[in-house]
């Protein structure tokens, strides 16, 4: 198959030939050297609409270029819209914003998906905001002055959840590799291309930021092309998809689901979190709602035993659903060895139950097994490992599996420690994780950038990437220490200023415990501790600890 579009020059440091598999075909890119020549006094001498339009008629793979409202700020962009046919059975739709010439500051944003993605995230209505915004606040607003590209990643997803469908993966070995690694590489380079016709110069810089998916995206781009972008804002990165399945099903998972007496329902949940909260809130100098020493709380929750381990009241909990909270927690290790030597799963952290546990790992009621984990594991088991629509997460064994995990993992995990040529190229990484993420473990993130830190060196590592943890803070976003953060102006700063994040300031929101606090934003594994003295509501007043 053709992708048939215009590619010009990248410019700098990126000139250089990208080979992109399709199926059993290579096709050469080749990125070099031009002259833009009366091409420029042509664009020129054209407004900003006209230039927009013609987009249309000079490229085959753009369906429309429309002048609309941005997605931020108050300008009009054009907007892009496309397909690439990168096989019969794997098509890329995307889309790339591009902001009038005077909000324009030189810069490409590429936004990173949820799920396994299946939708163009900047198109979608419930993505229009970017829920990860949520963590970038005001921040955000910078994002109005990129260009913004976004894709499917290469398959279109089915049903009334559709980032989590997995179905399309089945005997579709280029659908994969474009949602693995390759189609946001491929979309950065068309937006480049757009940048070129429209403003007659490539972007100065390049980033990606995105949240879980979104931040494996970030991730597994640096790992397969270091040269692509020159900052990453990876938040809770879903690195170990395939580990997660594996691991989750079987030690976890097929417990929760065994019995009514094991599943947590809303008011239980809230019963536990509540007595852990009194239990270890504690621990960080302050009582003010927020579990931040998550790694100094044992709570375990067996004072909440109920009188023979059965219910008898909606006080209590019984033995099979403390032991399910026990896993919740636990490291899981099932013997399947995935991309890079990685062999199980990190456990979940403590402190916002009430934000993630119902809908990542009990979901609506125990008959309907809507748990989000539940889903995402049971969807991989069906069509990324046995093929077989009839299997599910409660039957399978990861062992019998283990060459299907394997070549899985191989394409999508973003495992690989050797970030040197990313460090090379001068790139800077910030990772962000809240502590009581249920969907995806920070403790399996932090496992990986350990592992950073053993192929790089410490001095390299810190040169290169910043890892920060929020206490009491879940995968969406929400939660008792829910914040906002500036972390594309840190990163910014970083890149174009080298000026390394010295110390970064959260501002608890108004879903938080304590709305319009601040605290410091601590790199893992340190925690915000009160000094004991001072304003309770302020960031001085509290010290990174251990």
């Amino acid at each position: 198959m053709n992708i048939n579009f215009r590619m010009r020059s990248l410019l700098g440091a990126w000139t250089r030939f990208v080979s992109v598999f399709i199926g059993s075909m290579s096709i050469l890119t080749s990125f070099v050297s031009f002259e833009l020549a009366g091409a420029a006094e042509a664009l020129d001498s054209r407004s900003f609409s006209e230039r927009c339009a013609a987009l249309v008629n000079n490229n085959t793979i753009v369906a429309s270029a429309t002048i609309e409202a941005a997605l931020f700020g108050s300008h009009n962009s054009c907007v892009v819209r496309g397909k690439i046919i990168s096989s019969p059975a794997s098509t890329i739709n995307f889309r790339v914003d591009l902001p009038e010439p005077n909000s324009w500051n030189g810069k490409l944003l590429m936004i990173g998906g949820a799920g396994f993605d299946g939708i163009v995230p900047t198109d979608a209505p419930n993505h229009r905001g970017f829920w990860f915004t949520k963590v970038l606040g005001s921040d955000a607003e910078r994002m109005a002055h990129y260009i913004i590209g976004s894709s499917d990643s290469g398959h279109q997803g089915r049903g009334q959840n559709p980032i989590e469908d997995f179905s399309w993966v089945s005997q579709n070995p280029t659908a994969l590799a474009n949602h693995g690694y390759q189609a946001n590489h491929i979309v950065l380079g068309v937006a480049i291309d757009l940048s070129v016709q429209l403003y007659s110069k490539p972007p100065e810089r390049r980033y990606i930021v995105g949240g879980s998916n979104g931040g494996r995206a970030g991730l597994v781009a640096i790992q397969h092309y270091p040269q692509d972008y020159n900052g990453v804002i990876a938040l809770e990165p879903a690195i170990s998809q395939e580990g997660f399945a594996a691991n989750l099903g079987t030690q976890m998972l097929q417990h929760i689901f065994a019995s009514p007496e094991n599943w947590l329902d809303r008011k239980h949940i809230e019963l536990y979190e509540k007595h852990e909260l009194n239990a270890c809130d504690g621990l960080d100098g302050l009582k003010d709602g927020i579990l931040a020493n998550v790694r100094g709380c044992d709570y375990d929750g067996t004072d909440l035993l109920c009188k023979n381990g059965v219910r008898d009241s909606d006080d209590c909990l019984t033995s099979g659903q403390l032991e399910s909270i026990k896993r919740i927690h636990a490291d899981k290790n099932v013997n399947v060895t995935l991309a890079d030597g990685w062999v199980g799963y990190a456990g979940f952290g403590r402190g916002g139950e009430s934000s993630d546990w119902a809908t990542y790992l009990f979901g609506r009621s125990f008959a309907a097994r809507a748990a989000s984990d539940y889903a995402l594991a049971d969807n991989i088991v069906k069509w990324g490992i046995t093929n077989d629509p009839n299997a599910n997460v409660m039957t399978h064994d990861p062992t019998q599996w283990a060459k299907q995990y394997r070549a899985l993992s191989d394409q999508i995990d973003a495992t690989d420690p050797n970030l040197l040529p990313f460090y090379q190229h001068g790139g800077k990484l910030i990772v962000w994780y809240g502590t009581s993420d249920a969907c995806v473990s920070y403790m399996q993130t932090a496992r990986y950038i350990e592992s950073v830190t053993g192929k790089l060196g410490d001095e390299r590592t810190k040169a290169l990437l910043r890892f920060y943890i929020s206490p009491a803070t879940g995968h969406a976003m929400a939660g008792a220490g829910a914040s906002t953060i500036p972390l594309l102006s840190a990163l910014e700063n970083w890149v174009e200023k080298d000026q390394a994040p010295a110390s970064l300031t959260a501002t608890l929101t108004k879903e938080s415990a304590n709305s319009g606090s601040t605290r410091p934003l601590c790199e893992y594994p340190l925690f915000p501790r009160y000094k004991g003295n001072g304003d309770p509501h302020s960031a001085s007043s509290f010290d990174c600890s251990r």
